[in-house]
C-alpha cells in the first residue's frame, strides 16, 4: 500500500515542505536554523533518508516472516505452542549520511547567510558614510 501511495505523498507532502523551507529563507534566523538542521542531518533530506531505510527494513522484516512461514503458523500468534526464537530476526540499522553529504546540504544556506551579511554590512556602511558626524 505504501508503494502505491508514495508518488502522491511525495508530490503533496514534500512539495509543501519544500515551499515552506524556501519561504523560511527570507529570515536570517530561519536560514541559520535550516543550515544547522542540514549540518546535523535532521533536515527534510535526513528525515527522507530515515524513512527510506525504515521502509527497506519493513520489507526485509515482511520477507523474513514469509520465509519463516509465520503467517500460517499458530505459534507466532498464541503462547500455547511454545516460545518463538527471535535470535535471527533482522535488526534495524540506520546509517546516517556522511559528514560531507550533510555539509553539502548545508552549504547553500551558509552561502546565503554569508551573502546576506555582506549585503547588510555594505548597506550599513553606505548609510554611515552619507551621514554627517
Amino acid at each position: 500500500m505504501g508503494l502505491v501511495r508514495m508518488p502522491v505523498f511525495k508530490q503533496t507532502r514534500f512539495w509543501r515542505a519544500k515551499i515552506a523551507r524556501n519561504l523560511l529563507r527570507l529570515s536570517p534566523a530561519a536560514m541559520y536554523d535550516l543550515a544547522t538542521q542540514a549540518w546535523a542531518g535532521t533536515d527534510l533530506y535526513g528525515v527522507t533518508d530515515f524513512f527510506e531505510d525504515a521502509r527497506q527494513y519493513r520489507r526485509t522484516l515482511i520477507d523474513y516472516f514469509y520465509d519463516k512461514d509465520a503467517f500460517s503458523s499458530r505459534q507466532w500468534f498464541a503462547s500455547d505452542k511454545g516460545p518463538i526464537n527471535l535470535d535471527d530476526l533482522p535488526r534495524f540499522v540506520y546509517q546516517r549520511a556522511s559528514l560531507w553529504t550533510n555539509a553539502s546540504r548545508a552549504l547553500p544556506d551558509l552561502q546565503l547567510l554569508l551573502l546576506l551579511n555582506v549585503l547588510l554590512f555594505l548597506t550599513t556602511f553606505a548609510i554611515f558614510v552619507r551621514q554627517e558626524i
